[in-house]
């Protein structure tokens, strides 16, 4: 996060793009880092008890930081704060993931139920101009547009057979070239095929929903990702 903190300060004049993919590696990052130092330790994990690798991590990190003083003394704390705790620890970790599990699995629910209820095919003007602008992304997918009862903004829904939903009425309420507009920056979400890498995002998400680092990250994927598409449009 500081990384990337860093790199948006440098890059701030750059597009929306390159800091999009500044942030998707971020956050990737924090997902393989993770991965990868649990590989590492999973032998020693059979050999040694779990505590006993920590003591080992914060005496290398005691050593580090040399003789006495206030960091050696925090350290020294956060280590039998953690033997003490650990199983408490794990098992707040396991409820708190758990429970942002069931919250994505039931948002993803939800949006199935969007798709397929309260909701019809606008007239094939509309179809005609979403067609239109398809073709000028060269998106290749069958989108269907169509109008809901059940949502308050523009959503893309789905991968394989995306349809963009349009609150009711809302088209009555634009001209041409602001329902154009509309249309286009939700089929640039579909070119980004951003609908399947925000479910890949929301689960690295559920794994550290502890970490104010991945809210961070979290919060500027998910603003440059609009601007990506405002661009495109």
């Amino acid at each position: 996060a500081l990384l990337m903190a860093c790199l948006f300060q440098a890059l701030r004049e750059k597009s929306a793009r390159i800091r999009y993919e500044i942030a998707s590696l971020s956050l990737f990052a924090v997902f393989l880092m993770a991965l990868s130092t649990f590989i590492i330790l999973y032998d020693s994990v059979e050999q040694h008890s779990l505590e006993a690798i920590l003591t080992g991590e914060f005496t290398l990190l005691i050593n580090i930081s040399g003789e006495g003083g206030f960091l050696q003394e925090t350290i020294q704390q956060s280590l039998d704060y953690f033997n003490q705790y650990l199983p408490l620890i794990v098992s707040v970790w396991l409820l708190g993931a758990a429970f942002f599990s069931l919250r994505l699995l039931g948002g993803l629910a939800y949006v199935q139920h969007l798709k397929y209820n309260n909701n019809e095919l606008l007239p094939a003007f509309w179809q005609k101009q979403m067609d239109r602008l398809s073709a000028k992304l060269r998106l290749k997918k069958r989108v269907d547009l169509l109008e809901s009862n059940l949502v308050s903004v523009p959503m893309v829904i789905g991968f394989f057979k995306p349809a963009i939903l349009i609150p009711i009425g809302a088209i009555n309420a634009l001209n041409e070239k602001e329902v154009e507009a509309i249309l286009a920056h939700e089929l640039a979400h579909i070119l980004r095929n951003d609908y399947f890498l925000n479910i890949l995002f929301s689960i690295i998400e559920v794994l550290f929903y502890y970490h104010p680092a991945v809210w961070w990250i979290s919060a500027n994927l998910r603003l440059e990702r609009e601007n990506c598409c405002d661009d495109i449009a």
